[in-house]
């Protein structure tokens, strides 16, 4: 399974780059839709926020396979405009910090890797009692044809991130 979407990831991507002309025109019609995600954690928000905003660890609760830090941020390491890759086999998706409330939220920016254009996403903790709301949020632009692709596609693999997230035993 995991092949065959990032073969189609490639293809997609590669077909999203072409200049795409519909009824004479080349304007691609672009809306931004928005992909919710909510998972509950027993885990703090504090500890949560330690594991999302920590990339090393990522292969060790995520699917993901690898982390890279390309560029520090204006603070060092993994902070606002740091520059992150995270890779699954063929597909490596780049992505800039843009802001961190420690143990509240964490927002980010998609820069390469995804067939999309202008993926922002936020990451939102939220506390009462014992149990953690994580909230996973992201808006992007497509070309009209992409979009319901792209939200299904994007909607399982937030939804696939933020409950491994929640469920993670990882020590912080």
């Amino acid at each position: 399974m995991i092949l065959s979407i990032e073969r189609w990831f490639f293809y997609v991507e590669r077909a999203n780059s072409a200049t795409i002309v519909s009824k004479g025109s080349t304007e691609i019609k672009n809306q931004m839709p928005n992909v919710r995600i909510e998972v509950n954690s027993k885990r703090s928000a504090g500890d949560l926020f330690k594991i999302l905003t920590n990339g090393p660890n990522w292969p060790k609760w995520s699917k993901v396979g690898k982390f890279e830090l390309l560029k520090d941020g204006d603070s060092g390491g993994e902070t606002i405009n740091s520059i992150r890759r995270f890779s699954t086999g063929v597909l490596k998706i780049t992505e800039q910090i843009t802001a961190m409330e420690p143990n509240k939220s964490f927002s980010y920016r998609a820069i390469a890797g995804i067939p999309v254009k202008s993926y922002d996403a936020l990451v939102c903790f939220n506390e009462n009692g014992d149990i953690t709301t994580i909230t996973w949020t992201a808006e992007f632009t497509a070309s009209k044809w992409l979009e319901p692709v792209m939200k299904v596609v994007i909607h399982q693999i937030l939804k696939t991130m933020a409950t491994d997230l929640a469920k993670t035993t990882i020590v912080v």
